[in-house]
């Protein structure tokens, strides 16, 4: 079939969109099409799949909604056999997609009912609006679609009966780990406890708690933090001031092999981020990371979290909002090389059961039963 991937706000090599999804797709025996964001140097066609770049790219939200009619366009002239569109900002394509009598796909990441709640650009009187209106277009394109897709229970729920819930599991293969071991990353001559984390950085992503964290720990031993992943030039300049900020060194957002390549070099990986929006529901993807490179973790101590992970013994779950603790936990766990050990072959054990390799199954089932 030829299959159309619609993802207009998503970088091209976005890891659930492209890495897990389109080339699983395309594997399926599938002709497929993505409409992302794609860079101008990015060749037409990548592992065999066609990369269109959405003409509603730009730096300015407002403008991405009002150009949603080009993308629209994009879409129809691909003439697809079935419409696989991600997360509420296409909901209005896949309203027009049906109308048009085509198959069409809804795949949502998050819960952004409250992930909205917590998103700075939206004034703070407009939020609880617009969380319940996009509630409510995600219950009726639930039930418009021919599936839905979530990675929340919770999300699966609002979207309907033909919703499937399909988890962040982590991209785990022989061919993956043997091309991250073989990339070479600097790494500080310093002899140091080297702490990590890969992701999209912010406030409410814990950035300050890192950064605080690392003032308190060096005046132990030494502690360095590798930070990768995209940031606000506002922010940037903000956290660059601050102090402890001496101890981190920062990469912008890398292809993920890479990023791998420094997990892996790593000695504690950090998911330590505020409760706000959905995060306490989500599917924690960079927590699985760290387990695939055996890296062990620390992370905020979220029910759903807690109750699906800790009986793994692969990382530490503790009290949000407290530095203090953070650090201590850190140093404390830091010194014992055995249980840091111990851990993170537990976190690699696990991960070889649930990863990419066994959620695509559902994917496929989904793809297979279209008609």
């Amino acid at each position: 079939m030829k299959v159309c991937i619609v993802a207009p706000v998503h970088d091209w090599d976005d890891v659930r969109v492209f890495k897990k999804q389109a080339i699983s797709i395309s594997e399926f025996g599938h002709a497929v099409t993505l409409i992302a964001n794609k860079p101008s140097d990015i060749q037409e066609y990548v592992q065999g799949i066609k990369i269109i770049r959405s003409l509603n790219v730009s730096n300015f939200r407002v403008f991405r909604f009002l150009l949603l009619p080009l993308v629209a366009c994009q879409a129809i002239i691909q003439n697809a056999d079935v419409y696989h569109l991600h997360n509420p900002d296409t909901i209005p394509i896949a309203i027009i997609l049906k109308l048009l009598g085509k198959y069409v796909i809804y795949d949502t990441h998050e819960d952004f009912s409250k992930r909205i709640l917590a998103r700075d650009w939206v004034p703070s009187y407009l939020r609880p609006m617009l969380a319940k209106f996009v509630s409510k277009l995600e219950s009726i394109i639930g039930s418009l679609a021919n599936i839905s897709i979530g990675t929340q229970e919770s999300v699966v729920s609002r979207l309907g009966d033909k919703a499937v819930l399909i988890g962040n599991a982590p991209r785990v293969s022989e061919d993956l780990i043997s091309k991250v071991e073989a990339i070479e990353i600097e790494k500080s001559s310093i002899e140091c406890t080297r702490l990590i984390y890969v992701g999209s950085i912010s406030e409410n992503r814990g950035v300050f708690y890192m950064i605080d964290a690392l003032n308190i720990l060096n005046k132990s031993k030494p502690f360095r933090l590798w930070l990768i992943g995209p940031i606000s030039g506002k922010l940037l300049n903000i956290i660059s001031k601050r102090s402890g900020w001496e101890y981190v060194d920062y990469h912008p957002k890398m292809e993920q092999e890479t990023a791998f390549s420094y997990i892996n070099n790593s000695d504690i990986g950090l998911i330590y981020i505020k409760d706000v929006g959905d995060h306490k529901n989500s599917d924690p993807n960079k927590i699985y990371e760290y387990m695939t490179f055996g890296v062990p973790f620390i992370a905020s101590k979220f029910d759903s979290w807690v109750d699906k992970l800790e009986c793994l013994e692969a990382g530490w779950f503790i009290e949000n909002d407290n530095v203090q603790l953070f650090a201590k936990t850190i140093i404390n766990y830091s010194a014992n090389a055995s249980e840091l050990e111990r851990r993170g072959a537990n976190g690699r054990r696990y991960v070889s059961k649930y990863n990419w390799n066994q959620e695509v199954k559902k994917l496929h089932d989904i793809y297979n039963n279209l008609y």
